[in-house]
């Protein structure tokens, strides 16, 4: 867990923050994870926090060669948010 994660649980930065990292490291189990808490915590934030979050998913499928995967998350974001 990040200190981040540790000092504000409720922020979504920290997730997102923590999940960028990891996929830079290509720990993509470990992105994934942080990304999809990402997701969840930025549900009641700004557009640009959510779409972030969203963005975040969809770049830890295609890491995965996973170009389904990426347009499932795509869809689920447009759907969870149409004004992304």
């Amino acid at each position: 867990m990040t200190k981040a994660i540790e000092l504000e649980p409720d922020e979504p930065a920290g997730y997102l923050g923590a999940a960028a990292a990891y996929l830079k490291l290509k720990k993509l189990d470990l992105a994934q994870e942080h990304a999809d808490l990402g997701v969840q915590m930025a549900a009641d934030r700004d557009l640009r926090t959510r779409g972030s979050a969203w963005e975040l998913l969809t770049r830890v499928a295609l890491a995965r060669h996973d170009v389904e995967g990426a347009r499932s998350v795509a869809e689920a974001a447009v759907k969870a948010d149409p004004a992304l």
